[in-house]
């Protein structure tokens, strides 16, 4: 069984947390994904801002849970701000140097995989531009 990675944006931890029993409304800003745990964009955060992801962590700025069921199976967490403002500002030729860099870190060499992570943090990209200008927050729901 494969860990599921649905990114959302919600205006409240209130909002979000709801979310881990009702389910996804159809009108959420939504990214679905397998496989790339939240705890993931902490290094992407650190590419993007200059910080080392030592930093970052210090910070408080791993993914913070804002709801969980069924054992810590299925979460809510709340992403960091920084790291929705970071993604919100960056532009593409930024986007593709920091897929470039993540791809390095963990040992991938193929052009296919920078692109693929390039276009993966352009979606990141966007669901945090729409995140920030509505004065709402990135969240992520973990489940099986």
């Amino acid at each position: 069984m494969s860990v599921l990675y649905d990114y959302f944006v919600a205006c409240s931890d209130g909002e979000a947390a709801a979310m881990i029993e009702d389910g996804l409304d159809g009108d959420l800003l939504l990214l679905e994904l397998k496989g790339l745990d939240p705890h993931d964009l902490v290094s992407v955060e650190a590419l993007l801002t200059g910080a080392g992801d030592g930093t970052i962590s210090e910070r408080g700025h791993a993914p913070r849970i804002v709801a969980s069921l069924h054992d810590n199976h299925n979460l809510v967490l709340a992403l960091d701000d920084e790291l929705r403002d970071a993604l919100a500002g960056a532009t593409t030729g930024k986007l593709i140097m920091v897929a470039a860099s993540w791809a390095r870190l963990h040992a991938l060499v193929d052009q296919e995989d920078v692109d693929a992570l390039a276009d993966l943090l352009g979606q990141f990209a966007w669901l945090a531009r729409e995140a920030r200008d509505d004065s709402a927050h990135l969240y992520c729901r973990v489940g099986t």
